[in-house]
């Protein structure tokens, strides 16, 4: 029994040499590619949907509006990178795309749902709708520097499309014969390079002229880390982005479209809508600069029994659409502990607010030394309460090989 004990000990122990000496090893040459995505809001939640007998409270979902109304939150960053590492010097690539949408309304329509209005008295429902959409190429130089290790991340980068603050509007009266009139109004300002055009009933993109105007207005800035670790178990760092050139996108289209319904409430069944099919008009040639968001982020890492279990706190800030009208700062957290099993597998939890959006999630990572798979998801809401009942839902994969 003493011998099988010894045994055993043995195997754990070479196990966990091995494992380190071979699975936590930077690769010489690695491609990793990979997306994650999200969307959310920050008033319905999926339970709320997902039921035999669908059952909507208006006079709830009214109460239960934030004062700033309905928020609706999108993005998603597929992505591709290659690094190359050389001891303590790392060199490296990555081109993607940057997306991210986030769509208000104010709190009349649900007012209106949940409450009605006056008689005779409009209530107007406001739209805003914001959208960046961006591709760049990115460049990642990495080495120590004493204690320190630096990486610096210039960043070409192509504005596609911008969206600020620009939506439409929804009336709702109701008259006193018991008449309720809708009307709505779209007329979008949309900023783009591409040449947009209307086809049976859609919006489409003139693909033929896509690659001279992707390239008529790209802009540059400039990212960076810096980490010093006090012992090997604990770790000290920040992250920032930082704007040096603004892109351009040259281009204004108006997205116009309108809604019209009127009827007593008794013949609302029998009535029909009066719908006008979105319509983009020409362009015009209208210059708008933009660029990505600058961010800042600072973070304590420390690792506890022999590096088994990794806790990682931090907080910053950014500020979307900056050295604009539309521009918006925001503040930004993550806390995070994950188990080490070997540096084979991984297993964490975490939560944060990035990007305007609460999100607590699971995530796993395997790694077998020539292939990593990175996969996790989140529950995630604009609003912090509605976060932990599924208002949103966000998930990502990468998958990394090399040797």
């Amino acid at each position: 029994m003493k011998k099988l004990v010894f045994l055993l000990i043995f195997v754990c122990l070479s196990l966990s040499v091995f494992a380190e000496n071979f699975f936590s090893k930077n690769r010489f040459l690695e491609v990793k590619i990979g997306a994650d995505a999200g969307i959310s809001n920050n008033l319905f939640s999926a339970n709320e949907f997902m039921k035999k007998e669908l059952v909507i409270d208006l006079h709830k979902l009214a109460e239960e509006c934030p004062d700033t109304g309905i928020s609706i939150l999108a993005n998603a960053s597929p992505s591709l990178e290659m690094n190359l590492n050389i001891k303590s010097l790392s060199l490296g690539f990555s081109t993607g795309v940057d997306f991210f949408q986030r769509m208000d309304i104010n709190k009349s329509l649900i007012d209106f749902l949940g409450f009605g209005n006056n008689i005779g008295q409009p209530l107007i429902a406001e739209i805003k709708e914001n959208a960046e959409i961006f591709t760049y190429v990115q460049a990642n130089v990495g080495f120590n520097f004493k204690k320190f290790r630096l990486h610096v991340k210039p960043t070409v980068f192509i504005p596609v499309l911008t969206i600020n603050n620009s939506g439409g509007s929804v009336v709702f009266t109701n008259e006193a014969d018991g008449t309720m009139k809708i009307h709505s109004d779209l007329n979008m300002a949309v900023y783009t390079t591409l040449d947009l055009t209307m086809k049976d009933g859609k919006i489409a993109v003139n693909t033929a002229a896509l690659e001279n105007t992707l390239y008529a207005g790209y802009g540059f800035d400039l990212a960076g880390s810096l980490s010093f670790p006090f012992t090997e178990t604990f770790c000290i760092g920040a992250d920032a982005r930082v704007p040096i050139i603004p892109g351009r996108l040259n281009k204004k289209y108006s997205i116009t479209s309108s809604f019209a319904f009127e009827s007593t409430i008794l013949e609302i069944g029998n009535k029909e809508f009066q719908f006008a099919d979105p319509k983009v008009d020409r362009g015009i040639e209208e210059e708008v600069w933009i660029n990505r968001p600058i961010k800042f982020f600072a973070y304590v890492d420390t690792k506890l029994f022999g590096k088994l279990i990794e806790l990682n706190a931090g907080a910053g800030f950014g500020i979307r659409k900056p050295f604009t009208e539309a521009s918006l700062f925001y503040m930004e957290y993550q806390l995070g502990a994950t188990l080490n099993l070997f540096s084979i597998l991984k297993v964490g939890l975490f939560t944060q607010y990035m990007d305007q959006v609460f999100a607590h999630g699971l995530g796993m990572t395997v790694n077998v030394r020539f292939v990593q798979l990175d996969v996790g998801a989140t529950v995630q809401s604009a609003s912090f309460k509605k976060s932990f009942v599924g208002a949103g839902a966000g998930a990502y994969a990468y998958v990394t090989v090399g040797f």
